[in-house]
C-alpha cells in the first residue's frame, strides 16, 4: 500500500508464519503483521513510555485513556467491551518502559470493534476534557469539611503493591542498578509520590508519548492484511505527522559501575513479627535484550544455579543456613536484563556472608563446571516449552507480541529476535555446555561490577510511619487552604462523586459497537472423550491433534485417606519428585525428568458430581507430558516417583517445608482476595474446606506449624508420607486419562497396561468425609495498607436451583454494580463475584481502601438485581459478553483436561447446551428472579476480611475472630 513503506518480509518457520514489517510514511507508526491460520486473532498497540518519576503517570494514563474517547464517550468503554464482546483477551499493561494495549478475538467483526475502541482511546481520550477521569483513576483528595484523605484506583492499587516486600525489594534493586536510567523509577507509582502528579503534567505526558511515531502496532492471525492496513491508515494514522513528535523516548544505557552498590531498606511487618525475616539480594545487569542467545542461556543458567532441585548455588546457601528460601529472577523485558538472587527469611547481619558464599561458589563452578545433566535438563525443558507453545488461556499471538517487544522496542531492525529461537537451541545442543556456561558466569557474574546488594529489613513501625507521613503531607496541604478553599475541596469531591454516580446515556452506550446474538453459536464446544478399560482400570482418552505430544494424567482417588491425613496428602503433593528415590538423587531425578520428558508433576483436585453436589471426590493427580516416542521412559520415571521415593531425609524434608511456607506466605498476602473468599467459603462448603486443607490457607497454617515444630514431628511426617503412598497408589483408586491422536492412543495402551500391572491391589477401608459447618466473621490482619473483603453463602441451601442465567448475572454484577460501587466510587482496584453450579457463591474485593462500606455494597446486591431494568440491546450485550467468557479457545492439553474433568463430574454436552440456552434466553425478568439467590447466599453471612491490622482493629466489633494472617 502507498501509505506504508515495506521494511522486511520474513519466513518465521518456527511459528509456521510470515512476518511483515511496515512503517507508516506520514505518521511514522511501526506496524508488524504476523500472517498465519490462527483463528485467535490479536491486535495490539504499544507505546514506549519510560518513567521520569515514580508518580505513576504511565500507570494512571493506561487506566485513564480507557475511560471514554472521541468516538466512544461512555465513561467506561473498556468495561462495556468486557460486558459485551467475544474477546479472548482484553486488557492493558504498564511495564518499566512500555505500555501495551492488546485485544484478541476469534471473531473478525468483534476484533475490528475492539481495535477501533482501543485506537480511539489511546489517541483521542476524554481525559483532556474530563479531569474527573484523572482524579478517579489516579488520585484525589476527599473531605467531609473536617477530615481530608486521599483516594484513587491506582493510588490504592499501588498501596497494595507497596505492602508486598517482594515489590519493595525489586524497586530498590532497580534504583541501585539504574541510577542514571528511567528504570530507577517505579512506573506503577509510589503511593507517597503519586499525589505529586498534577493534571497538567498527566496531560502533557500523554501528548508527548501517545503519538503514532512512538507506537508499535501488531496484528496477528488469520485476517486480511490489506484491509487492516487500509483501516489503520484512513481511520487513524493519516491524521498524524511524524514530525509532530519531538519527545525522545529512547531508553539510555546504564553505564558500568566501578564497584557494586550497597543499599538497605525496610518493609512493613506487624509488631509481633518474628526475627530473622530479612531479605538479602544480589543482582547484576547482564548484557542486553537484543542478544536472544544470551537470554536463553540465562534462562538455563537460572535453572541450573537456583531453580532446579539441588541447584548448586541455591543448595550451598541453604546448607550454610543463610535463609529458608532462595529464589532468583531473570528480568529480560527491559533493554538491559537483570539477574537477581534473593534469600528470604534471612538475618540482616549475614549480608556479607551471603555475598561471599555467592562469589566463592561461582568461582568454584568456574573451576569444576556445572553439572552437565542439569544444564541439559534446563536446555531440554525450555526447548520443549518453546516448541509446545502452550500458554494456557493466553492467546499465542499475545505472548509472541510481548516477546517481540523485548527487542523491537529497542531496535527497529530486530523485531523477531525472541520468537525465532530454534537455531539457538540447535546451537546450544552442539556446544560444550560446561565451557559455554563457565564463560557466561565469568563474564556476567565474576568480572561484572555493575551489581547491587540490597538488604530488606522488617520494620514493625513502618505501617504507622507511612500513615503518619501521609497524614503530614495532607496536613501540610490543608494548612495552605482557607476555609473557603476547604469548602471548595468538599464541593470538588461531591462533584466527582456525582460524576461517578451518573450513568452514561443510552445514546453514549450505543456508540460502542456490538455484535448480534445471531453471531453467537448456540451450541457449546462439545465434551468429547472415549472410555474403555486397561486391565480393569478406567481409561479415558481424547483423540486430539497434539503435535506429537502425549498428555497423561494418572488420577488416584483418595477414597481411603482419612480426613486427618489430608493435610499430609498436601505435603506429599509438594515433596513428590523433590526427594531422593531408590534409583536417583533428587537432583539427578529432576535432570532425568526434563531430559526425557516435558515435565512430571502432581496436583490435588476436588470434583463434585453435578447430579449430586453432596458427592465429592478428592484425587491425587500425577501428570506427565512427553513426545510420543518417550512415553515408556516417562512412565518409568513416574513409577519411580510414586513408589520409590525415600522420605527419610529429614534435612531435605525440612528444606522443602520451609521453602514452601515462605512461598505460601507471599501468595496468601498478594492474593488476599483468594484467601478471604476461601476462608469464607470453607465455613459451609465441604469441597472448599478440603481444598483449603490440602492446598489452601488451612494447609499453609498446617505447614507453618510443621516447620516450627519439625524436630518433634519429623518421624511422624515420614511415617505419614509412607502410609499415604500405600493408601493412594492402589490399582483400585486409579483412572487414567490420555490426550493424543488416535494412533498414538492405541500405541500407548501397551505401556499403560504395564504400568497398571505394576500397581498393588489391596483391599482398603473406604472413608466417609466429615465436615461441620461454622459461621464466623473472621479478620486476618496484615501490615498491608489495603483490604480484601469477602462475603459468601450457598443459594441451594434455600432450595434455589442453579441456572445458566447466573453466569449472565455474574457479568452484570461484575461490570455494572460492583464495578461502579466498589471500584469507581469506592476506590478498590478490583471486585469479583461467583455463583457456582453447587450453589457456592461469593463477593470479594481486591486492594480495597474500604471495609464496612464494601460489605454494605455486597448486601445490597440482591436489591439491585430485584430492580434490574435495561434495554434489549444492553441485555444482548451482557449475554454476548458471558458467552465470550465461555468460548475461550483451548490448547490441546486444556481440551483434554476439560473433557476429563467433565467425565469425572458427569458434565455432559447436553448439560452445557441447556446452560447455554438459558444464557441466550436470559432477559430482565430472569435477572430479577435471581435476586432471591443473591439474598439467600448473603443472608448466610459467612465473612472474612484480610487487611490492614489497624483498620480491622478499629472495626473489631464487626468480627467474631481476629488473628494475624501469618
Amino acid at each position: 500500500m502507498d501509505a506504508y513503506e515495506l521494511i522486511e518480509r520474513k519466513n518465521l518457520k518456527d511459528l509456521n508464519s510470515e512476518g511483515v514489517v511496515y512503517r507508516h510514511k506520514k505518521s511514522g507508526a511501526r506496524v508488524i503483521f504476523i500472517k498465519n491460520d490462527d483463528k485467535n486473532k490479536v491486535f495490539s498497540i504499544a507505546f514506549r513510555t519510560p518513567s521520569t518519576a515514580s508518580n505513576g503517570v504511565q500507570h494512571i494514563t493506561e487506566h485513564s485513556v480507557l475511560c471514554g474517547s472521541r468516538k466512544y464517550p461512555p465513561k467506561e468503554p473498556f468495561v462495556e467491551l468486557a460486558k459485551g464482546s467475544l474477546n479472548t483477551f482484553l486488557n492493558a499493561m504498564t511495564y518499566k518502559d512500555k505500555t501495551v494495549y492488546p485485544v484478541a478475538s476469534c471473531n473478525m467483526a468483534d476484533l475490528k470493534n475492539l481495535m477501533d475502541v482501543y485506537l480511539d482511546a489511546v489517541f483521542y481520550p476524554n481525559t483532556y476534557k474530563k479531569p474527573e477521569i484523572f482524579k478517579q483513576e489516579g488520585w484525589h483528595y476527599e473531605s467531609d469539611g473536617e477530615h481530608v484523605t486521599l483516594n484513587g484506583v491506582v493510588f490504592n492499587e499501588m498501596k497494595g503493591a507497596y505492602s508486598s516486600p517482594e515489590d519493595v525489594l525489586e524497586n530498590t534493586i532497580f534504583e541501585q542498578l539504574f541510577p542514571d536510567s528511567p528504570y530507577r523509577f517505579d512506573s506503577g507509582g509510589d503511593p507517597a509520590v503519586i499525589p505529586s502528579l498534577t493534571y497538567e503534567d498527566f496531560l502533557s505526558y500523554h501528548k508527548s508519548h501517545y503519538h503514532p511515531a512512538n507506537s508499535y502496532i501488531y496484528l496477528y492471525g488469520d485476517m486480511d492484511s490489506d484491509e487492516m492496513l487500509e483501516y489503520l491508515d484512513k481511520e487513524y494514522l493519516q491524521s498524524f505527522d511524524k514530525d509532530d513528535l519531538v519527545k525522545d523516548t529512547s531508553v539510555p544505557e546504564q553505564k558500568s559501575f566501578d564497584s557494586p552498590k550497597r543499599a538497605t531498606c525496610n518493609y512493613a511487618v506487624l509488631p509481633d513479627g518474628e526475627d530473622n525475616k530479612a531479605y538479602l539480594s544480589y543482582s547484576w545487569i547482564v548484557g542486553n535484550s537484543l542478544d536472544n542467545e544470551l537470554c536463553i542461556a540465562f534462562d538455563i543458567l537460572d535453572y541450573a544455579l537456583i531453580n532446579a532441585p539441588g541447584a548448586v548455588l541455591k543448595q550451598r546457601l541453604l546448607d550454610e543456613k543463610i535463609a529458608t528460601d532462595i529464589s532468583s529472577s531473570y528480568e529480560s523485558s527491559i533493554s538491559q536484563p537483570v539477574f537477581s538472587i534473593v534469600a528470604k527469611n534471612a538475618d540482616e547481619n549475614d549480608a556479607d556472608r551471603f555475598e561471599k558464599i555467592i562469589n566463592d561458589t561461582l568461582e568454584e563452578i568456574i573451576s569444576d563446571g556445572l553439572d552437565e545433566d542439569m544444564l541439559l535438563a534446563g536446555l531440554s525443558a525450555f526447548e520443549f516449552r518453546y516448541r509446545e507453545a502452550d500458554f494456557g488461556h493466553y492467546p499465542k499471538g499475545l505472548i509472541y507480541n510481548l516477546a517481540m517487544l523485548d527487542s523491537w522496542l529497542y531496535a527497529d531492525e530486530a523485531p523477531f529476535v525472541h520468537i525465532e529461537a530454534g537455531e539457538v537451541f540447535e546451537k546450544l545442543r552442539k556446544a560444550d555446555l560446561k565451557s559455554y556456561f563457565n564463560g557466561i558466569i565469568k563474564k556476567y557474574f565474576i568480572d561484572n561490577k555493575t551489581a547491587a546488594r540490597v538488604v530488606l529489613i522488617p520494620d514493625p513501625e513502618l505501617d504507622e510511619k507511612r500513615k503518619s507521613e501521609e497524614e503530614s503531607r495532607i496536613k501540610a496541604y490543608t494548612d495552605t487552604l482557607s476555609n473557603e478553599e476547604l469548602q471548595d475541596l468538599v464541593r470538588d469531591m461531591e462533584s466527582l462523586k456525582a460524576y461517578q454516580a451518573a450513568a452514561s446515556t443510552q445514546e453514549e452506550l450505543e456508540t460502542i459497537p456490538l455484535l448480534s446474538l445471531s453471531d453467537i453459536d448456540r451450541d457449546p464446544v462439545p465434551v468429547e472423550y472415549n472410555v474403555s478399560a486397561i486391565d480393569g482400570v478406567t481409561f479415558v482418552n481424547e483423540d486430539i491433534f497434539t503435535n506429537g505430544i502425549y498428555y497423561v494424567t494418572f488420577a488416584f482417588e483418595a477414597k481411603h485417606v482419612p480426613d486427618d491425613m489430608l493435610p499430609f496428602m498436601g505435603l506429599l503433593n509438594i515433596v513428590s519428585g523433590l526427594m531422593d528415590t531408590a534409583d536417583h538423587s533428587y537432583t539427578d531425578l529432576n535432570s532425568a525428568v526434563y531430559i526425557k520428558t516435558g515435565g512430571i508433576s502432581t496436583d490435588i483436585s476436588i470434583r463434585r458430581n453435578v447430579n449430586n453436589y453432596n458427592e465429592m471426590r478428592i484425587f491425587f493427580d500425577v501428570k506427565e507430558k512427553c513426545l510420543y516416542e518417550k512415553l515408556g521412559e516417562a512412565v518409568e520415571l513416574t513409577k519411580e516417583i510414586i513408589f520409590k521415593t525415600d522420605f527419610s531425609d529429614k534435612k531435605r524434608l525440612k528444606e522443602i517445608i520451609a521453602m514452601t511456607v515462605s512461598q505460601l506466605e507471599d501468595s496468601v498476602l498478594s492474593a488476599g482476595h483468594t484467601t478471604a473468599s476461601t476462608v469464607a467459603l470453607s465455613q459451609f462448603s465441604g469441597s472448599r474446606y478440603f481444598a483449603s486443607v490440602t492446598r489452601g490457607y488451612r494447609f499453609f497454617r498446617f505447614l507453618k506449624e510443621l516447620d516450627e515444630n519439625f524436630e518433634e514431628r519429623a518421624d511422624e511426617i515420614i511415617s505419614k508420607l509412607n502410609e499415604l503412598t500405600a493408601l493412594i497408589f492402589n490399582k483400585d483408586n486409579l483412572i487414567i486419562n490420555v490426550t493424543a491422536d488416535k494412533a498414538a492412543i492405541n500405541d500407548a495402551e501397551t505401556v499403560l497396561k504395564e504400568f497398571v500391572g505394576s500397581l498393588p491391589k489391596v483391599e482398603l477401608k473406604l472413608v466417609e468425609r466429615e465436615f461441620t459447618t461454622s459461621k464466623k466473621r473472621v479478620g486476618l490482619t496484615t501490615p498491608g495498607q489495603v483490604n480484601f473483603v469477602a462475603r459468601a453463602g450457598n443459594f441451594r441451601d434455600a432450595g434455589i436451583e442453579y441456572t445458566g442465567a447466573m453466569k449472565v448475572l455474574k457479568t452484570i454484577l461484575s461490570y455494572e454494580y460492583l464495578w461502579n460501587n466498589v471500584r469507581v466510587m469506592g476506590g478498590a482496584y478490583g471486585c469479583m463475584c461467583e455463583f457456582g453450579r453447587s450453589g457456592d457463591s461469593f463477593f470479594v474485593s481486591y486492594r480495597d481502601p474500604k471495609l464496612k462500606e464494601t460489605e454494605e455494597v455486597f448486601e445490597k446486591a440482591a436489591e439491585y438485581a430485584e430492580n434490574f431494568t435495561v434495554s434489549r440491546r444492553d441485555m444482548d450485550k451482557y449475554i454476548i459478553g458471558t458467552i465470550g467468557s465461555l468460548d475461550i479457545p483451548l490448547t490441546p492439553s486444556t481440551k483434554g483436561s476439560r473433557s476429563f474433568d467433565a467425565y469425572l463430574k458427569n458434565v455432559t454436552t447436553e448439560l452445557l447446551k441447556n446452560e447455554r440456552a438459558q444464557i441466550l434466553e436470559c432477559d430482565e425478568a430472569s435477572i430479577r428472579s435471581l435476586s432471591a439467590a443473591i439474598k439467600a447466599a448473603m443472608d448466610e453471612g459467612h465473612y472474612c476480611a484480610v487487611g490492614n491490622a489497624g483498620v480491622i482493629e478499629d472495626n473489631k466489633e464487626s468480627f467474631d475472630e481476629i488473628t494475624n494472617l501469618f
